[in-house]
């Protein structure tokens, strides 16, 4: 009695084993199709990441999409003439062709993901899907390409065809580990989740295809075949599932504060993503050599070195825009550090690393060092009328108006806040006090419109020299502060000289 109704499930499934294989991947490659359309036309306002990162990823969902219904046109096809019209092997090419299509689709998009916050190298991701593919070409070259595109025992099997969908899963298997060894931005790591159970079951796909292949003709092709296209369909479904994790991960992500979603986009590309193809090569080479001891036929071999030989100059390729990208991002790190982010003065601690720099030149010279210390008069007022960004504006014009009157050799520097800091090597006493004087009067003299409002600002300055008034190089910016307060208890928008206030030097 168990055994009569298995019987009859046997039969049925033996007998519309194609309807329920084909099916099966059709229905779920509609759905891998929609979702991700769903996702590429959504407009959310609470994207994490610039509106560049999140027009590329809405392309990208979108490109995925189109390569699941490439998938279901190539199924369509494939069901129509299996199931309805059989004996018509044109349009099974056709849909081989079209699977072909569908992978390149899904790379493309995998590959347009903005995975990491870090700008990437041009042309990098580019390279390294070339990389992933030239060397799943050599490693799989020896194993199937090579027989399959071999006249002599292509057979009824049709080895060509299931050789190209076995190195097109292989392709995108390796290149989402690729980028899962890559950084991953923290709202993203759900969908390369998700995408990992996809690459599971693509190693299913490639066991059950392999299963297939080694069967005798005859001998039945129901379990491997459904094995692979199980998990196809699963494949497709965590396909789905991955745009699904997409959007319930922006939802999550837009409910922290903003600082949470800061990204540091000046740090170099890692010394273990600058060596990652080279395991690959080792592999490559490895696996060249290793097949001496193996009964590959000769016509084989000239594959696999043409393949090593091209991954090395790919790797080449690879490691030219690398560098150049960690040299550029070194000089950000570096202007970063000594170059204030809204005036592009230097910053406080440049402003000490020079002021000791230039000390040990005045030592080795004889010559005397100025340091002028100068704060925009009334600012917190000003903030309280008009504003911060107001107050910025003010910033920068004052920064301009440093840079405009200052000497060659000396260095302007923003020492905080709305104070400021000069220093002036190799002057006279007379010397620097004119250069705070032309510096005081540049301010006042220009003229700010705020909310309609005509403004103007003033500056106190305080001037110390070195050996002058002191010997000792950490006193002489104490000497100067000190000096620019005096200038503004005496009334403001005026030059003090440290201990020796100038009478008359005063704005009308």
């Amino acid at each position: 009695m168990v055994y009569g109704p298995l019987a009859v499930a046997a039969v049925f499934f033996d007998r519309y084993f194609h309807t329920i294989d084909t099916l099966m991947v059709l229905i779920t490659a509609i759905v891998a199709s929609v979702i991700p359309a769903l996702l590429a036309l959504s407009r959310v306002d609470f994207y994490v990441g610039s509106s560049g990162e999140r027009t590329r990823e809405n392309r990208a969902w979108a490109i995925i999409a189109v390569g699941a219904l490439v998938i279901v046109i190539g199924r369509a096809i494939y069901a129509w003439e299996e199931l309805l019209t059989p004996g018509t092997p044109d349009s099974i090419v056709l849909a081989d062709v079209l699977f072909a299509l569908s992978f390149l689709f899904i790379l493309v998009g995998l590959l347009l993901i903005p995975w990491s916050s870090r700008r990437r190298p041009a042309g990098s991701s580019f390279v390294s899907a070339t990389i992933v593919v030239v060397a799943t070409g050599t490693l799989f070259w020896p194993i199937m390409i090579g027989p399959a595109v071999s006249a002599g025992i292509a057979g009824t099997l049709n080895l060509q065809s299931f050789a190209n969908y076995l190195i097109g899963v292989a392709i995108l298997m390796f290149t989402m580990l690729w980028i899962m060894m890559r950084e991953v931005r923290e709202d993203l790591w759900p969908t390369a989740i998700a995408f990992m159970i996809s690459i599971g079951c693509m190693i299913l796909i490639q066991i059950g295809l392999l299963a297939y292949l080694v069967r005798v003709e005859g001998d039945g092709h129901s379990l491997p075949l459904l094995v692979a296209n199980g998990a196809s369909s699963a494949s497709l479904l965590a396909i789905a599932l991955a745009a699904v994790l997409r959007v319930r991960a922006l939802v999550s992500r837009s409910e922290q504060p903003g600082h949470a979603r800061l990204v540091d986009d000046i740090s170099p590309v890692p010394f273990w993503q600058m060596i990652l193809p080279y395991p690959v090569l080792i592999m490559l080479v490895g696996i060249r050599f290793g097949m001496e001891g193996f009964d590959w036929r000769q016509e084989y071999r000239p594959g696999m070195v043409v393949g090593v030989g091209i991954i090395v100059i790919l790797m080449m390729a690879w490691q030219i825009p690398m560098l150049r990208y960690n040299q550029k991002a070194f000089l950000r790190a570096a202007n970063a550090s000594i170059r204030d982010g809204l005036t592009g003065l230097f910053t406080h601690r440049a402003l000490h690393d020079l002021l000791g720099s230039e000390v040990a030149r005045s030592e080795r010279t004889d010559s005397s060092l100025a340091v002028l210390f100068m704060d925009i008069d009334r600012f917190k007022r000003f903030n309280d009328s008009f504003g911060h960004q107001s107050g910025d504006q003010v910033i920068v014009s004052v920064s301009d108006i440093l840079r405009e009157n200052v000497r060659s050799s000396d260095f302007a520097g923003r020492y905080g806040g709305e104070e400021f800091m000069i220093i002036a090597p190799d002057i006279t006493r007379e010397d620097a006090l004119q250069l705070a004087e032309r510096l005081r009067r540049a301010l006042a003299e220009q003229e700010f419109i705020f909310d309609g409002q005509r403004v103007t600002l003033t500056m106190s300055v305080g001037v110390a020299l070195y050996p002058d008034d002191t010997d000792d190089p950490e006193d002489v910016i104490d000497m100067a502060d000190e000096a620019m307060y005096e200038a503004k208890r005496d009334g403001r928008n005026r030059t003090v000289m440290y201990r020796q206030p100038v009478e008359g030097v005063v704005s009308a």
